[in-house]
């Protein structure tokens, strides 16, 4: 990241900072009251680090995606090559998320929040006792022996952790070109 653009981020976290920081202002109510400039620097910048550190999931677990609608517009103002690649990236991850995120409505509550769609437990069968809730075996004897099943407790179901978006490949594509995106965010942001 240059200086010039790390320097727009300095400048609207120390805002931040002066005004409470997350205690008193949360992330969207931050983004929100920044101008221009610093706004699109912060959500570009945040972008990039989060993205780069730890994928699309990860940006999305500690909350940025909640300024997912923003992000694009800014992307679609760049209007180059890289920011239209960016745009078809933010269109998959937005395919994944809750329609109060994708509409800017979600509140951010950093790490952990609740922001993917169709993230609820699910229950099946238990693989197992094939969903019959006992499992039949022979013991040390020889002898049939029935039991409830360890797996499921006897009900016959268990209930899974549901899967996380799989964005490897989104990852893998941003990861070839974002020091160039990077220098092109500067560009941009000299022009607001």
């Amino acid at each position: 990241m240059s200086d010039f653009h790390q320097e727009l981020m300095n400048q609207a976290y120390a805002k931040w900072k002066s005004e409470g920081g997350i205690k008193e202002m949360g992330y969207n109510e931050f983004v929100d009251s920044l101008p221009k400039n610093e706004r699109c620097a912060v959500l570009l910048g945040n972008l990039n680090y989060q993205v780069c550190n730890g994928g699309w999931s990860q940006w999305c677990h500690n909350g940025y995606c909640t300024k997912i609608s923003m992000v694009r517009i800014i992307l679609l103002d760049m209007n180059t090559e890289m920011s239209a690649r960016i745009v078809r990236m933010i269109d998959k991850v937005m395919e994944t998320l809750k329609p109060d995120v994708v509409a800017g409505i979600a509140p951010s509550w950093g790490w952990g929040g609740d922001y993917f769609a169709n993230m609820e437990p699910e229950e099946e069968e238990c693989w197992n006792c094939h969903g019959d809730g006992t499992v039949s075996f022979e013991d040390d004897d020889g002898n049939d022996k029935t039991e409830s099943c360890p797996e499921c407790g006897g009900d016959g179901y268990i209930t899974t952790d549901p899967q996380h978006p799989d964005f490897d490949s989104l990852d893998s594509d941003y990861y070839t070109f974002n020091d160039a995106f990077m220098e092109e965010c500067q560009t941009f942001l000299k022009t607001l």
